[in-house]
């Protein structure tokens, strides 16, 4: 019986490096989107070396027939860690805001990169002769190197901190978009959400395994890394899968408007303006309501009607068109319209969005539409 070349995680791994490069050859040639899509190329690029790296290094097959490579594949492509994370930060940002651009004052993110670069040599100077080809064998004898242990540290904090990093913008953005869209159908942020999330999950994982190893819990440490090299292979294939099905994935630009002050100052003529307004004229029946549209329906200044719904009414943009929205829709659920298609009051109330439409209204009654009309 023949043995085997690659086993189960050896083949996950290398299931990853294929996907990740197929994945960037189908970004770049996405034209239309290839100023943000060459940082997602470049991170994709990081994983698929970092994967490979693991597959050259711990494949006992793969290593005997590539031991010249060891350990310099293993010190060198570890670096491909310390691009990727920031790659991923400066991917979100290039994505959501349209005017970001990547410049000198920017080359600080690849800073950890460099570091790591320039103190491979010392792990060299650091180890005997005996050590250091004792560890292509034995990673015991790497991890205990001062330096090595110094650059994987810097690699779990580098990752985890960019991957918060890119996770704030992702959060802030969305508030940014309640406060001048009434509307968020259309900005579909569960890929770059799965995407950010998995990864800090991933780094998490590798970070807990490191605390094993160095606390001496072997077991615990190999288990959570196969749990890791597992959870990779199903979070790239789910990221692919889900791009590929999907015709647009990422529609995340926020229109364009004034920022809001907070401290504007506004009249009572306007408050009333304002409440009038939505009283007689119902704009909020508009799905694609914005900041700016309804600026100019009232005539009031764009910074000074945020000013009025976040300072007098204490909300947001959106939880307020959407209030009006829920009101409407109410006095149909329970009025002379009762018995209409649950879809069309939807429709008819000003919302597009069928889970908006039902998350809006548990936010304000507790209950999903339908059962609001059969309780009433």
């Amino acid at each position: 019986m023949q043995t085997p070349l690659f086993n189960l995680d050896d083949l996950s791994l290398l299931i990853v490096t294929s996907s990740c490069l197929l994945f960037v050859l189908i970004l770049l040639v996405d034209k239309p989107r290839r100023r943000y899509n060459r940082w997602l190329s470049l991170f994709l690029i990081c994983v698929a070396l970092s994967s490979f790296n693991t597959v050259l290094y711990w494949s006992v097959p793969v290593k005997s027939q590539l031991d010249f490579l060891q350990p310099h594949a293993l010190f060198l492509l570890r670096t491909s860690l310390l691009l990727g994370a920031p790659a991923l930060y400066i991917y979100v940002r290039s994505l959501i805001f349209e005017d970001y651009q990547f410049n000198r004052s920017q080359y600080h993110h690849f800073a950890p990169a460099l570091i790591h670069l320039l103190s491979v040599p010392f792990i060299y100077i650091s180890m005997s002769a005996d050590s250091y080809l004792a560890g292509i064998q034995n990673f015991y004898f790497y991890i205990i190197n001062p330096v090595f242990w110094l650059q994987t540290w810097l690699i779990h904090i580098v990752e985890l901190v960019y991957g918060f990093l890119a996770y704030k913008v992702l959060v802030e953005h969305k508030s940014r978009l309640m406060r001048v869209s009434s509307n968020l159908a259309g900005i579909d942020a569960s890929w770059l959400k799965l995407l950010i999330l998995g990864f800090i999950g991933l780094w998490l994982l590798q970070a807990v395994a490191q605390v094993f190893a160095e606390f001496g819990i072997g077991g615990l440490a190999h288990i959570t890394s196969r749990v890791g090299t597992y959870f990779l292979f199903f979070l790239v294939t789910t990221l692919v899968v889900y791009s590929l099905t999907q015709a647009q994935v990422l529609t995340l630009k926020s229109p364009s408007v004034s920022e809001d002050n907070p401290n504007q100052e506004y009249t009572e003529e306007q408050v009333s303006r304002l409440f009038n307004t939505m009283e007689e004229r119902e704009p909020f029946l508009d799905p694609d309501l914005s900041l700016i549209a309804l600026s100019k329906i009232t005539s009031i200044p764009q910074r000074t009607l945020s000013s009025i719904i976040n300072r007098h009414h204490g909300t947001n943009f959106f939880d307020y068109i959407n209030g009006y929205r829920f009101k409407k829709a109410e006095n149909f659920l329970v009025g002379a319209a009762k018995d209409r298609n649950v879809l069309d009051i939807m429709i008819d109330s000003g919302f597009s969005s069928k889970s908006t439409f039902n998350r809006i209204f548990k936010k304000n009654s507790g209950m999903t539409p339908t059962q609001y009309r059969a309780q009433h």
